[in-house]
């Protein structure tokens, strides 16, 4: 691996050609993240009198819509600065002139806010002093005149070649830039070295097609220790890290999962866990609850940072369950109570859902109560709606034993709650996933019959939709990521069958997995009433094998991080999310895939993998049945790439498709460790 401040290596004698990444590699911005640029033109917007709110964000949205245009119409999100900002006026309105004058400022922001990196320039003065051409190769908006300038200007000399995505319409990561170099030096693939930071881009893609490369550890490790980033250069021991640079494309199996535990994990658990901090600091609860099961990771991660911050408040693992807290909450079969008891992402029989409300039911009263309504043990009623009325109906003839059954799992709750003194305190701070915050609302509601009257606040990874902090005159969380479906949704296939839209959210769920079941009721043993979880062999099995691999890398890089560093950021998490949710590579999709999910109430053995592989001999219908009925939609496209293009769900093509990993939607992924 080439660091970006030690000696740079003499160049193979065998190569015939250098080919050199610009930004982050050839390069150096002073900011780690292109919307940082977009808020600096923004000030200077204001300054000159001309300012434009929230330009920054509709800078960032106008890109994003430039490329899903040009991906719907050609195949291939890259798109020029011209495009970005024709959709930013339409966007915003904003007068032509205006426009106009934004777009020159962020040229200026940029050529600005550009340094050389010292040891690419060396290489760079040592290849033609050798004789050795060497080609740029962007995937870039900006035009191919103002990328040559800030070359020039940070002193690369000579008239450069440059291969840049905007203009070519492919890129590196497709391998499409790569194969246009090739084509026009008519060199084989061993005859280039590529030097560039990003694992795929500047290392998997190239290597594709027989290109040497040299990872190059950028300057973002240094930036961090002084400066806010967007997306972290995390500082790992050559111990640690050298498992990819000697590697033609990304590990696999248990050992991708480590290198994405300490690459992407730390940017998305890290900032999630350094906001909690940041919050219970302002607001100083008495106590934090980490909610089980998806609470087991995060407290681990509090835990490790309160060894540093002793001052923190003391953090306890609260049993409990979407499942428990909604069902001690059924006052009646309502309809809220029917939607709850017909709810889950995996397909249900009319038998499970009795299962569910733990009604002592003989088997013979179940089959006539079933028969009586049209229904038998097996018939799947939660995706259908004629049957989901009929259960219905039939709950609804239960509604006596159903308010005794959650009389009983009340009972036994506020018990188990009564451990924790949650009653006798001021404030108190409760940490879960998110999502809807029905969960969070039944919670509150069981501490207010318990005769908690302080404060409550929820703290929450993200939710499905905006919320303000109080509605419905009760507590509501606060999110650290606004709204899940806005900045992390997948475009979803049709079809009844599909169990999920939110394939980030499901990936979510399973990497924040914890070594036990749901918790499905408490029973009463040695003198208090203790947590009963689902018993759920395959579950167990996949954490100790897979996430339990992926969460120990990521601790352990946090744990030696000061859990004040200002590169544990919502920025920096919500990259890292979009980054590995929507725009994995195969290897990513393929290992993350084979991850299966578990309906949110049971917990039990039936889950489905996140992006299922296909059969060699699938036809179209049976892929797009398959991606209807895929939790993770991305990861299936990803995956599947070849198969995928041949039933036209993915326009285009590339070179031996199935090497390459397609973008499923638009965007460049973005480096986060060299």
């Amino acid at each position: 691996m080439l660091e970006s401040l030690g000696r740079p290596p003499r160049l193979p004698r065998d190569i015939r050609l250098l080919s050199l990444d610009v930004f982050d590699t050839a390069l150096r911005r002073d900011c780690a993240q292109p919307e940082h640029i977009f808020r600096r033109v923004e000030e200077r917007l204001a300054a000159q009198g001309t300012a434009v709110a929230g330009f920054a964000d509709l800078r960032r949205r106008a890109e994003a819509l430039a490329r899903e245009t040009a991906f719907a119409a050609h195949g291939c999100p890259e798109v020029t600065l011209e495009a970005i900002y024709a959709h930013l006026a339409s966007l915003s309105g904003l007068p032509a002139a205006l426009a106009e004058t934004a777009k020159a400022l962020e040229i200026t922001v940029e050529q600005q806010a550009v340094s050389a990196e010292r040891p690419i320039l060396d290489l760079y003065d040592q290849a033609g002093r050798a004789g050795i051409p060497v080609v740029f190769v962007s995937d870039m908006y900006l035009p191919r005149p103002v990328i040559a300038a800030m070359l020039a200007a940070c002193g690369y000399q000579g008239e450069p070649t440059l291969f840049v995505s905007a203009e070519r319409m492919r890129t590196k990561g497709d391998g499409g830039l790569f194969a246009d170099v090739l084509a026009t030096f008519e060199l084989a693939g061993n005859r280039v070295l590529h030097i560039g930071d990003h694992p795929h881009a500047d290392g998997t893609a190239p290597a594709a097609l027989g290109i040497r490369h040299l990872p190059y550890n950028h300057t973002r490790r240094a930036m961090a220790k002084d400066r806010p980033l967007a997306v972290p250069g995390l500082a790992l021991s050559a111990r640690k890290a050298a498992h990819w640079p000697t590697q033609p494309g990304l590990p696999a199996g248990p050992a991708l999962l480590d290198f994405l535990g300490r690459t992407y994990g730390p940017a998305i658990h890290g900032g999630y866990v350094r906001w909690i901090t940041e919050q219970v600091r302002e607001t100083r609860p008495d106590a934090v609850l980490f909610f089980s099961r998806d609470g087991y990771f995060p407290k681990r991660l509090y835990d490790a940072a309160r060894q540093r911050q002793p001052y923190l408040p003391p953090a306890a693992y609260c049993c409990v369950s979407r499942y428990v807290l909604n069902m001690a909450r059924i006052a009646d079969c309502d309809e809220e109570a029917v939607a709850f008891l017909l709810s889950g992402t995996m397909p249900r029989s009319a038998g499970q859902i009795l299962a569910r409300c733990g009604l002592p039911l003989a088997g013979d009263r179940v089959s006539s109560l079933l028969a009586g309504h049209g229904l038998t043990p097996h018939t799947v009623v939660t995706n259908n709606a004629g049957n989901r009325e009929a259960m219905a109906d039939l709950l609804a003839g239960l509604a006596v034993p159903l308010r005794e059954r959650a009389a009983a799992m009340r009972a036994a709750l506020t018990s188990y709650l009564a451990r924790f003194g949650c009653e006798a305190m001021d404030r108190l701070a409760v940490v879960d996933l998110g999502w809807s915050g029905n969960s969070f609302r039944a919670f509150a509601a069981t501490l207010a019959d318990m005769g908690f009257g302080g404060e409550l606040t929820g703290l929450f990874l993200g939710l499905l939709a905006p919320a303000p902090g109080v509605r419905d005159g009760g507590p509501w969380p606060v999110p650290f990521l606004t709204n899940i479906l806005t900045d992390l949704g997948e475009v979803v296939g049709d079809g009844p069958d599909a169990p999920s839209p939110l394939g980030p959210v499901a990936l979510l769920e399973v990497l924040h997995g914890a070594p036990h079941g749901g918790v499905c009721g408490y029973e009463y043993r040695h003198g208090a009433f203790r947590p009963v979880f689902a018993d759920n062999p395959p579950g167990r099995a996949q954490y100790e094998r897979s996430v339990s691999v992926y969460q120990a890398a990521c601790l352990d890089v946090l744990s030696a991080m000061d859990p004040d560093d200002a590169a544990l950021s919502r920025e920096a998490c919500r990259e890292a999310l979009i980054d590995l949710c929507l725009h994995p590579t195969k290897e990513e999709a393929s290992v993350l895939g084979e991850l299966e999910h578990y309906d949110g109430i049971e917990h039990i053995g039936d889950g489905a993998a996140l992006a299922p592989g296909l059969p060699p001999d699938a036809d179209a219908g049976d892929i797009r049945q398959a991606l209807a009925r895929a939790y993770w939609k991305s990861g299936f496209l990803a995956r599947n790439s070849a198969a995928c293009r041949r039933a036209g769900l993915l326009p285009g093509g590339v070179p031996d498709a199935g090497r390459h990993a397609p973008a499923p939607r638009p965007g460049r992924k973005r480096p986060f460790l060299s």
